[in-house]
């Protein structure tokens, strides 16, 4: 079942690992599928992200039933699952442990709006409160912090997207990555200025409607 969009998730795991956003087997990704959109595939626990074969893939429900696949899902399918369940608009979700988004949720201090890429993700990136890997609290913790926006920062842990698409969820994971750089390297010049949340409203319609091609 789903062998093309198990290889598309393969895809963007390999994407993932080479961006540097993760290393070893750390992070996990995910796609929603099925006609209704009620199962989701999950990348497995452990295994390499080079070395993952569409065999290697889980099928879950969203009651968390194993589906199809014989290995066991990344430790976090829990918490893709309940965003999925909260989250109609979310098709995919990237988990990573990327340096300057982990760095900066060890802080406990969100993300502001200090440029462009945050503002186009609905607000500020907040940050979900601790909880051990795996656990339902974490999953819950990040339900709730990442509300109705486009990524969430995960305390001594670090980033997630969820979005659309995988491609969009991968771009999403960058940005954020690439922003908490330059926060962090402002911070350490001086004071920081996020943009104004009228500034912010002015910036997402204009890139709305003039930004790109149509």
């Amino acid at each position: 079942m789903f062998e093309a969009e198990k290889k598309e998730l393969i895809e963007y795991g390999i994407k993932v690992f080479k961006s540097g956003l993760v290393h070893g087997t750390g992070g996990n990704l995910s796609m929603r599928v099925g006609e209704n959109g009620d199962m989701y595939l999950i990348t497995p626990s452990g295994i390499d992200y080079e070395q993952i074969v569409p065999d290697d893939i889980v099928l879950i429900d969203m009651n968390g039933k194993v589906i199809e696949g014989k290995r066991r899902p990344s430790i976090e399918h829990g918490m893709h699952r309940e965003i999925y369940k909260k989250r109609k608009d979310v098709n995919a979700i990237i988990h990573t442990h990327s340096l300057y988004s982990t760095a900066l949720s060890i802080t406990r201090q969100p993300l502001p709006q200090i440029e462009s890429s945050v503002v186009l993700m609905r607000g500020q990136i907040e940050v979900a409160d601790y909880a051990r890997h795996g656990s339902m609290e974490l999953a819950m913790n990040v339900v709730n912090a990442l509300g109705d926006r486009k990524a969430v920062l995960m305390a001594n842990h670090g980033q997630l997207a969820a979005d659309e698409s995988l491609a969009k969820a991968l771009k999403t994971c960058v940005s954020v990555e690439h922003c908490a750089q330059i926060y962090i390297l402002a911070r350490s010049v001086g004071q920081v200025y996020p943009i104004s949340p009228e500034k912010c409203d002015e910036l997402r319609e204009y890139i709305k409607t003039s930004y790109g091609q149509k």
